[in-house]
């Protein structure tokens, strides 16, 4: 059985705030199920559980939580 080729957002960015990093990462494997996964910078992902229908639902979802919690609550907090 092969890998599935994963279809990433025009939203994956590095984010920085409070003198941290995280890259946001949003994916799909192409049946709208639309995954948020956020790596800090020791190469550890943090992933939500629950996927999004779409790419914008996602990245709003990514920003709501960055603009809620903060760049901290990104770092080793699974979600």
């Amino acid at each position: 059985m092969g890998e599935i080729e994963l279809i990433y957002s025009k939203h994956c960015q590095p984010v920085t705030g409070n003198g941290k990093t995280v890259k946001g990462k949003i994916y799909s494997s192409g049946v709208n199920d639309w995954i948020i996964e956020v790596v800090d910078k020791d190469n550890n992902p943090t992933a939500w559980e629950n996927p999004f229908d779409t790419h914008d639902e996602a990245f709003q979802e990514f920003e709501r939580t960055l603009n809620k919690e903060g760049i901290e609550a990104m770092i080793g907090l699974q979600h």
